[in-house]
């Protein structure tokens, strides 16, 4: 890292973990840019099926892929920009979700994505959340958290992030929900959800929100401090 660049931060883990409210805390904290790259896979898969695409279908869902433009918002809130629109309900249906580990196992996509995630983090000062940042997208990142937690704390999550009447809110349902695409997402042959062999685990079970975040910007300010000494 040059003089010159920030540092890049790099935080995956699998779904539902906290990974969000992990990176806008650290980003808060640091005055950094945030992406959480997931909701780019997540808009893809949303034009797709918006387009009629099979979620199967990966050269076309990679058209859109490159010919989208995304970046992240200007105030740490939820979702991302796509070709200037914020968006972020749309993108965590039921339908997408159902879909999105399908679409984001195409190599050509997740080629596609990766390059357009690389250009946004130039120049660092980004955190950047994901499943495959330390590991593909930002190997060489300045700091990396794994954040994990067990599936049924997952489970119950992503439970609550549902409005009730979401007829996919039933706790057993998301479970089983997240036990699948715990099983796509380390299976796929390109890019498997992995952690980085040099990033630091930061396991979420039993925390508050609030106590997840400040963990993890102590970690974070730690490896920094460590690497400029």
């Amino acid at each position: 890292m040059s003089a010159e660049q920030k540092p890049s931060i790099a935080i995956d883990g699998p779904a539902a973990a906290g990974k969000s409210t992990v990176g806008k805390g650290v980003a808060e904290a640091l005055g950094f840019r945030y992406l959480d790259t997931g909701l780019m896979y997540r808009a893809v898969t949303y034009l797709g099926l918006s387009q009629g695409i099979d979620p199967t279908n990966g050269p076309p869902l990679a058209d859109v892929a490159r010919t989208t433009r995304f970046g992240p918002v200007r105030d740490l809130g939820e979702g991302v920009l796509v070709d200037g629109r914020r968006m972020n309900e749309e993108l965590r249906t039921t339908e997408v979700e159902a879909a999105v580990s399908t679409v984001s196992a195409h190599p050509e996509v997740r080629k596609a994505l990766v390059e357009r995630q690389r250009e946004i983090a130039r120049g660092g000062g980004i955190v950047m959340v994901g499943r495959d940042i330390g590991t593909v997208v930002l190997p060489n990142a300045d700091a990396k958290l794994w954040v994990t937690a067990s599936a049924q704390t997952r489970a119950t999550r992503r439970r609550h992030e549902r409005s009730e009447d979401d007829v996919g809110g039933d706790t057993q349902l998301e479970l089983s929900r997240i036990r699948a695409r715990d099983s796509r997402d380390s299976g796929r042959k390109v890019s498997p959800l992995r952690q980085a062999d040099d990033a630091i685990v930061l396991e979420t079970d039993g925390l508050t929100p609030e106590e997840t975040v400040r963990r993890a910007v102590l970690l974070v300010e730690n490896k920094l401090q460590n690497k400029e000494q």
